[in-house]
């Protein structure tokens, strides 16, 4: 059967340790890239808003860096700054959503069509048009920002674990299986 599902990235080392304190107001993981995503983080790192977390050539792709740093930033962070831009200047999911809401970050997302038809805008993640959405954004109450963070991953710990995923994946295939 066709099937379409998200990244199953693995939710333990968001919980071996003990939390960070939230010192990093809007985190950015990832090559800050070309068209709209570089617009966005290159704008926000102009105006000092943004702590941007990029170390290529290491041991890992995304980061640079083993990937225990990558997620202590993220849970460093108390939004994290997201563009569902593609490579090609589509747009998709990316796993990255999925990591910074198993840190309990607040997501900002850039508005857009797919990220909507798996969580939704205002109660998993809060969705910007540009630079100036994003400087409002982040004034909500902190209060707010933690429930939108938690939701987001009551919402990802419900159904896309790497459990959810490969009972799916099984029983799409025929296969009765159970993952523990």
């Amino acid at each position: 059967c066709d099937l379409t599902m998200l990244a199953p990235i693995d939710p333990r080392p968001y919980t071996l340790l003990p939390s960070p304190r939230r010192d990093v107001l809007i985190g950015m993981a990832g090559a800050a890239g070309s068209g709209r995503r570089g617009e966005i983080v290159n704008a926000l790192k102009e105006k000092k808003s943004l702590t941007h977390y990029h170390k290529p050539g290491s041991l890992d792709e995304l980061t640079g860096s083993p990937y225990h740093e990558y997620v202590h930033f993220l849970r460093r962070c108390v939004f994290a700054l997201n563009n569902s831009m593609s490579s090609l200047g589509g747009t998709h999911v990316k796993a990255r959503i999925i990591e910074a809401g198993l840190a309990e970050a607040c997501v900002l997302e850039d508005a857009n069509k797919v990220t909507k038809s798996w969580f939704t805008p205002g109660e998993h993640y809060l969705e910007y048009n540009n630079t100036e959405d994003i400087l409002n954004l982040i004034r909500i109450e902190p209060e707010k920002a933690i429930q939108i963070a938690k939701k987001l991953k009551a919402r990802i710990e419900a159904h896309h674990t790497p459990r959810v995923f490969w009972e799916t994946v099984f029983n799409c295939a025929g296969v009765d299986m159970e993952i523990k």
